[in-house]
């Protein structure tokens, strides 16, 4: 039986691994002499649910950049998203700052991707003393696609869980799952 406040990893695993799935079955080949794509910058929303001091959903907002690692197959991508979580002790809203390298299918104008990565969940108050910037680990699947010329949409599920348990197993005492779609342009 799970623990409580820990959200089972198989579920998660079997989305990731559909979206993969998906995206190399349903997206068309991609041209060999083509140029490797320049940084994108994206604008997305959507909703979290979460189970932190409380669960439930709530609106999220996020501001991403991504950047050409290597080639069209691996990217950095930098996240700020904010959310306003109905956490029982933090009665402000909660930013998210995560950086995750992701490795992409650049099969034409569909790229589906899996990323992982780390940052930092901000409380903007702290009235239940919480720590004011714990760690957090997050995993995502998507999809870009481009739309015409520079301009693109994107669709994510972002996984993430912060503030260790005690008890030395791979848990989190808090953990959030992210759906977003948005905007995209490529420089």
């Amino acid at each position: 039986m799970p623990t409580p406040g820990r959200r089972p990893l198989g579920a998660m695993a079997l989305v990731l691994g559909a979206f993969a799935a998906f995206g190399a079955v349903a997206a068309p080949a991609h041209p060999a002499g083509a140029q490797a794509p320049g940084p994108e910058l994206s604008l997305s929303a959507g909703a979290m649910q979460f189970d932190a001091s409380g669960t439930g959903v709530a609106p999220t907002a996020a501001a991403r950049a991504a950047l050409p690692v290597a080639g069209r197959w691996l990217l950095a991508d930098g996240s700020l998203a904010y959310a306003a979580l109905g956490e029982q002790f933090a009665p402000s809203p909660t930013r998210v700052a995560v950086a995750q390298l992701q490795l992409q299918a650049p099969l034409g104008p569909v790229r589906p991707y899996l990323g992982v990565g780390g940052g930092w969940v901000r409380y903007l108050s702290n009235a239940g003393g919480q720590p004011a910037a714990p760690g957090t680990l997050s995993g995502a699947a998507g999809l870009r696609v481009a739309v015409s010329g520079r301009l693109g949409v994107r669709g994510e599920l972002r996984v993430r869980g912060w503030q260790r348990t005690s008890d030395g197993d791979f848990g989190f005492v808090n953990s959030a799952a992210e759906y977003t779609g948005g905007v995209t342009y490529a420089f």
